[in-house]
């Protein structure tokens, strides 16, 4: 089978991008998280680590950030939040599937 000439891929190559040449970049603030690990609560022998309230708190407060400089925010969790934190082994898992209170 003969390769395609430079000239073809060329071709081939304006016609996939041409169409996105008059698209407009957005900027997009990306706000991350992961590894958690049950931290539900803050630590009593390091008051300033955990605690979902506080997370939100820093989340809402950067989207507020972003959006006040035209950036939309996308928000996302890699995961590994369900295990690890002293609360979570000693009710083995309970607390997080629990409802909470409105």
């Amino acid at each position: 089978m003969r390769k395609p000439s430079r000239l073809v891929l060329l071709i081939v190559s304006f016609l996939i991008i041409a169409p996105f040449q008059g698209a407009l970049a957005n900027l997009v603030q990306i706000l991350h998280t992961n590894d958690t690990h049950s931290h539900l609560d803050h630590a009593i022998h390091r008051p300033w680590l955990g605690g979902y309230a506080r997370l939100k708190t820093l989340i809402d407060q950067e989207k507020a950030w972003g959006t006040a400089h035209g950036m939309g925010n996308l928000v996302m969790d890699a995961g590994d939040y369900l295990e690890g934190d002293i609360y979570y082994l000693a009710e083995k898992g309970k607390k997080l599937t629990r409802p909470t209170a409105p």
